[in-house]
């Protein structure tokens, strides 16, 4: 092994070994491995008309003595009363899900399991949330950001959707966004899975400015595509263009965890001949020795019975508050915001798909997104 590829095992070591969150009680809802973990209200994402596997949990519960019994509204079957439930979503909509191990008097209920239609995806459960930090490498910068260990780019890796999807934008979540060198270029590329189970074709890619960051923990920074991107099999989101001049501290949010647990995250490191000298080329590694998935979210979704949209005209954009933060669509060139009175509180040209509104006071809001229109409340 080379000595850079030793410092990088050694410096990733700094910050230590994540520990575990603690709990009230044990989660008994295990969810489907074909659907995905979403970042905002909605926990769960399946696909439309495919089987999905619902796994109770912890799995020691497995003798006769333990009565499982699952409720499903809107799948079919709604019920099973077996550890596993395997049912099937068709008609697009947003369902509870409710679990009872009887014999233990446990009982695990979540709305806001969303199946088919659109949302913001990633690698991160809800529970592993707090979590979020970055990796930093001490003098050499960070793991997933600005560093001096030859990784030019990062990658997420995401599995195949289950039914056919595209992708609109890229949520991404940054924990340190200093920037000396505003004008410095990040790319978000979409791309397929190469044979060797590496980031392979660029499908897709889209670029904005350092200085264009958001600068917040708690909102991410949008990167938008000029036309939707279809996937129908596995694929990553890879991310370039750091900017590492003095001055320059950006990275990515992250949830690590333990030896040999999950790892979605992926570099690409500069290869090493004899001697430990740069050979000028790259190779993608899985970073499995300290395993982890970025804050890296794209914006899924699902073909409708009309097929996917890809016209050059611009739909009319959904829509939808999360927390403070409102989520549109698909892109805005006129985004106006008035309170109860008329006054008008907020305006932004060509915004980007995660509008921040911490800033407003409690209220109802009327939302004019080009031609669109609807009305919201925050609490």
């Amino acid at each position: 092994m080379s000595i850079k590829k030793l410092m990088l095992l050694g410096v990733l070591a700094i910050g230590g070994c994540p520990s575990a969150i603690a709990q009230d009680s044990e989660p008994l809802i295990g969810w489907p491995q074909e659907g995905f973990y979403t970042p905002y209200t909605t926990q769960y994402m399946v696909p439309l008309n495919k089987e999905v596997h619902f796994h109770g949990l912890p799995s020691t519960y497995t003798d006769d003595a333990h009565q499982w019994h699952w409720q499903l509204p809107g799948a079919t079957p709604s019920e099973a009363d077996t550890q596993e439930a395997t049912v099937n979503y068709a008609e697009e909509g947003i369902y509870d899900v409710t679990v009872t191990l009887d014999s233990k008097h446990q009982q695990e209920a979540v709305k806001g399991l969303r199946a088919g239609g659109a949302a913001y995806i990633w690698n991160i459960a809800t529970e592993e949330k707090p979590k979020l930090s970055t990796i930093a490498l001490g003098w050499f910068g960070y793991y997933g950001g600005t560093n001096w260990l030859g990784m030019k780019k990062f990658a997420e890796y995401f599995h195949a959707p289950g039914a056919p999807a595209c992708i609109d934008s890229v949520a991404i979540w940054f924990g340190s966004y200093a920037v000396a060198t505003a004008s410095a270029e990040l790319t978000v590329s979409i791309a397929s899975k190469g044979q060797d189970g590496m980031p392979g074709e660029t499908i897709g890619s889209t670029t904005l400015s350092a200085g264009n960051l958001v600068k917040s923990t708690t909102t991410p920074t949008c990167f938008k595509f000029d036309q939707p991107i279809s996937v129908d099999s596995d694929f990553f989101v890879v991310i370039e263009g750091f900017p590492d001049a003095l001055g320059d501290d950006v990275a990515m949010l992250c949830v690590r965890r333990d030896y040999g647990e999950t790892c979605t995250v992926y570099h690409l490191l500069e290869d090493e001949g004899p001697n430990d000298q740069p050979m000028g080329t790259y190779s993608w590694y899985p970073n499995e020795d300290d395993p982890a998935s970025f804050a890296i979210s794209p914006w899924l979704r699902y073909a409708t019975g009309s097929g996917i949209r890809q016209s050059a005209s611009e739909p009319s954009p959904v829509m939808a508050l999360q927390g403070r933060t409102l989520i549109l669509s698909s892109p805005v060139k006129h985004l106006r915001i008035v309170n109860a009175a008329g006054a008008l509180m907020m305006e932004s040209l060509s915004p980007s798909s995660c509008v921040d509104l911490s800033g407003l006071p409690q209220g109802v809001y009327l939302i004019q997104a080009d031609d669109s229109h609807t009305k919201i409340l925050i609490p």
